[in-house]
């Protein structure tokens, strides 16, 4: 990664020493004796280009890219300065930047193999597929000996539903350098997909044998592990999330110390800042947890998202709850919300805690009880007309190619609910769904479209409120509609998220919910089967409490 001095360049004692130290493997000194040459005037692109390595070295990213950025400044036609710019805004995930540096380098190296394989990673996170696998194929073809390029196709065609292709690359990696810790990852993922966890867990160990720091690898250990109810393990090997490129946007730097734990920091008369990461939902799963540290003796603070504001603010164990967007308030320590679990050491038997622990609040109750009074009655039905929402779809987020790929999975079109309309005309079918997938609710019009009238998840809580049974895909509604104590099914894909546990179809996280899960991948068929049955066996059963309660 480094770049020789012109032999024209000026030597003066500090560069020598630098380059002396360079020859030597002394990175520290050299980089000692190259700071002080840029303090004398004395630097030049190829001296921000070494430091701008040295960073990189010790992950550093955002220091790199500055010196990095000065090198191609000063040097338009720095290639090799080029890529490593690239490569370091790779890493800080700003990957429209990645890409133009990226793409400059290539342009001034044509043969410059590793921009190329960089450059693909980037389209790729970009959701570019194509492109990804254009310039993959282009760097196997120069070097069809790299694993690297193999490993990167594997990832590459398993988001894209290639599975056995995808094994077939990760395996040629593997054939070519058998301890390659990314292409282990990737046979990991894909035995994980069809719910082989003990072969994972295997691959996974394999990664980390062969890189102890692969941050995905011990991210997706701790998911196959939670997915078995191995909390200790799961917990644990979940806060590597941290360290993945994808969520360094999740996690901002306050300036207060991360909180370790009570015992070696109490938190009695101290204020804890809990930052909401990740979707609504796991935010709206992982609040209850609060009230542990609230116990403790703690002032919590809540910076969450702002569609959540209204919902979370009345809950009596969150001293102030502001949104992600706001400033920062003042606090002692910060802890981003999902870390809660390993700090506090949660185990399934702790789980679920005091349901329902959410509340509509009691003017929005009397505001949807009021607008659903005139619902006609169902002409023989001597009770109420049993009312149900619906979720068929979650976010599609096309610009991030796994979660896109997890909600083409988990996500079904409403023309395949439409036979439950047949089978109970009887019943008041309610739409909660939200997102491009909403207008499809206009083409049934026994469904009943009030998501309009929604400002935020504290409206729409009130509405469920109002509802005897949610069904529901995995989206938040799952995590809303259970906390709020309402009975919830889920449709869940084969592959489902590790929250729900494998080969259950209930939730320790809430009483109140059953999964309907799908046999094999993409196999809907089945359990809306199962749940058409068990719709009419529960609404033909004592009726259930009154709505809106």
């Amino acid at each position: 990664m480094t770049t020789p001095l012109s032999p024209s360049s000026p030597r003066p004692d500090h560069l020598a020493a630098a380059e002396a130290a360079r020859s030597q493997g002394d990175h520290a000194a050299a980089e000692a004796h190259y700071q002080a040459a840029l303090a004398a005037g004395q630097g030049n692109p190829a001296v921000h280009y070494n430091l701008g390595t040295y960073c990189a070295q010790r992950g550093d990213w955002a220091g790199a890219c500055e010196y990095f950025k000065t090198a191609v400044a000063a040097a338009p036609d720095f290639a090799l300065a080029w890529y490593n710019l690239g490569s370091s805004q790779r890493q800080l995930n700003q990957l429209p930047a990645a890409r133009s540096a990226l793409a400059r380098a290539l342009e001034l190296a044509p043969d410059l193999h590793a921009a190329r394989v960089n450059l693909s990673l980037v389209d790729f996170a970009l959701g570019d597929s194509e492109s990804a696998l254009r310039l993959a194929h282009a760097a196997l073809e120069a070097h069809p000996d790299d694993p690297d390029v193999f490993a990167n196709l594997s990832t590459y065609l398993r988001t894209l539903g290639a599975l056995e292709e995808a094994k077939l690359c990760a395996e040629s990696a593997l054939r070519l350098q058998p301890t390659h810790a990314g292409a282990w990852q990737a046979l990991g993922t894909l035995a994980q997909d069809q719910r082989a966890f003990a072969a994972a867990v295997t691959c996974y160990r394999h990664a980390i044998e062969n890189d102890p720091d692969n941050a995905a690898a011990h991210w997706n250990l701790g998911l196959a592990a939670l997915a078995q109810g191995d909390f200790d393990l799961g917990w644990r090997e979940y806060e590597w999330r941290t360290r993945l490129p994808q969520m360094r946007g999740h996690y901002p730097d306050f300036g207060l110390p991360l909180w370790q734990g009570e015992a070696s920091q109490p938190l009695a008369g101290k204020t804890l800042l809990l930052v909401a990461e990740q979707g609504h939902g796991d935010t709206l799963q992982f609040v209850r947890l609060a009230r542990q540290v609230k116990a403790a003796g703690a002032c919590v603070k809540l910076m969450a998202q702002p569609a959540l504001l209204r919902l979370l603010r009345p809950l009596p164990w969150l001293d102030a709850v502001v949104a992600q967007t706001d400033p920062p308030p003042a606090a002692d320590y910060v802890l981003p919300l999902l870390s809660l679990p390993a700090r506090l050491g949660l185990q399934l038997a702790d789980l679920p805690g005091a349901i329902p622990y959410l509340a509509a609040s009691a003017e929005n109750l009397a505001a949807w009880r009021q607008r659903l009074a005139d619902l006609p009655s169902a002409e023989d039905c001597e009770k109420p007309r049993p009312r149900i929402g619906l979720v068929w779809s979650g976010d599609p987020r096309p610009h991030d190619p796994e979660s896109h790929r997890i909600d083409a999975r988990r996500s079904l079109p409403l023309a395949q609910l439409a036979p439950l309309f047949a089978a109970a005309p009887e019943y008041a079918w309610f739409s909660l769904q939200k997102g491009s997938a909403a207008s499809q609710a206009t083409a049934w019009p026994q469904l009943l479209d009030y998501s309009a009238e929604w400002q935020d998840f504290a409206d729409t809580a009130a509405l469920v409120a109002q509802l005897d049974l949610v069904i529901t895909v995995d989206t938040a509604m799952a995590h809303l509609s259970a906390a709020l104590g309402k009975p919830t099914w889920v449709l869940s894909r084969f592959d489902a998220c590790w929250r729900w546990l494998d080969e259950r179809s209930d939730s320790p996280w809430y009483p109140g919910l059953r999964l309907f899960r799908q046999p094999s991948p993409g196999d809907w068929a089945t359990p809306l089967a199962e749940l058409a049955t068990a719709l009419g066996e529960y609404f033909a059963a004592p009726a259930p409490t009154a709505s809106g309660t």
